[in-house]
């Protein structure tokens, strides 16, 4: 594949995501796209991050610290940017709570889980606990009988 064709298949796989894409997930989208690895080394590069850092008309590397990974962002040029632009203006998807959190603030139907009006049980001033019935003597084990 030509260094160019390279530059464009990189340019589209980094278009279709809004904020950039991280560089384990261009590896991969990168060869489901066009069937093969990246040529880094064909090119003279000694990682991907080298390879993208001599394309700076394709794309900008920058670290993600949260993630502990780069992201890749594309560079439009004068026949991208309108699509880049409308990429941009996407909406986010936004991510559903786990399950294990969800319900916690409130006990469904938006009413609080906990009322603000404290009433305290009745208090049984005469209160005794429950009687147990009397347990019969507990017998010791006989030895058998010799005959």
């Amino acid at each position: 594949m030509a260094d160019n064709d390279i530059g464009q298949t990189l340019r589209s796989i980094l278009m279709s995501e809004k904020g950039g894409v991280h560089l384990r997930r261009l590896k991969k989208d990168y060869k489901e796209l066009a069937g093969e690895e990246l040529p880094y080394r064909k090119l003279g590069h000694r990682n991907v991050e080298d390879l993208i850092r001599s394309m700076p008309t394709v794309a900008v590397l920058m670290f993600d610290a949260r993630e502990d990974d780069y992201v890749v962002k594309p560079v439009a040029d004068d026949r991208s940017a309108h699509i880049l632009s409308l990429v941009n203006r996407q909406r986010s998807v936004k991510r559903k709570s786990s399950s294990r959190y969800r319900g916690r603030s409130s006990g469904g139907f938006g009413r609080p889980r906990f009322s603000s009006r404290y009433v305290p049980p009745p208090v049984r001033y005469n209160y005794q606990p429950p009687r147990q019935a009397p347990q019969p003597p507990r017998q010791s084990p006989q030895p058998p009988r010799q005959t």
